[in-house]
């Protein structure tokens, strides 16, 4: 009688566990989706670069990363375009989905490439075209999905595999760093929100 009391009350504490784990991931969700959209730049990493001679200088980049009502993909999603700050061309256009993992002990984040890009070139500035988004009009490798935690100050996203476009993104709200592939491990892209001080 008393081993399966015993049990119960543990069944009951994990249950408890779950529920907050599953609270405390809804709470980091409406974070990140209020943290992370904005317009961000590397302008202040360039002229450091130029500062110390370093060859092989980041890129100028302009980084803008908008919501989206893409309910098919996920509750959070963001639109995510990154643009050459020397003359505005459009680098890459990518969904980002935030959702819990299945344990809910993580935020996984899925990327979505666009398989028509030039379709969507002008959704930084007028979401609505999103409207006729279609599940068609994407793609995603889960492989390459990143796991989320949070330390009380910075989100960090890490690559479930090597290989994979992004190793890791961080941001805290002010900066975002990307560690991508085809960069030196840990020569990360260090983006600041524009008009931050």
């Amino acid at each position: 009688m008393l081993r399966g009391t015993l049990i119960i009350a543990v069944l009951a504490a994990l249950a408890g566990a779950c529920a907050n784990h599953g609270k405390l991931r809804d709470i980091e969700l409406a974070r990140i989706g209020e943290w992370l959209p904005g317009e961000y730049d590397n302008s202040a990493q360039v002229h450091e670069d130029l500062a110390a001679g370093k060859s092989g200088q980041s890129p100028s980049l302009r980084l803008n990363i908008v919501p989206l009502s893409a309910p098919f993909i996920g509750r959070t999603v963001l639109f995510v375009q990154t643009i050459d700050a020397t003359d505005g061309r459009v680098l890459s256009q990518q969904l980002f989905r935030f959702e819990k993992s299945a344990d809910e002990k993580s935020i996984v984040q899925r990327t979505f490439e666009f398989k028509e890009p030039r379709r969507w070139s002008g959704g930084a500035a007028q979401t609505e075209i999103f409207a006729s988004l279609m599940g068609e009009d994407v793609t995603a490798t889960p492989a390459c999905d990143l796991v989320w935690t949070f330390d009380g100050e910075w989100f960090t996203g890490v690559a479930g595999r090597k290989g994979c476009p992004v190793r890791s993104l961080e941001f805290d709200g002010l900066e975002l760093k990307i560690d991508q592939a085809g960069r030196p491990a840990g020569d990360v892209i260090r983006y600041r929100r524009v008009g931050a001080d």
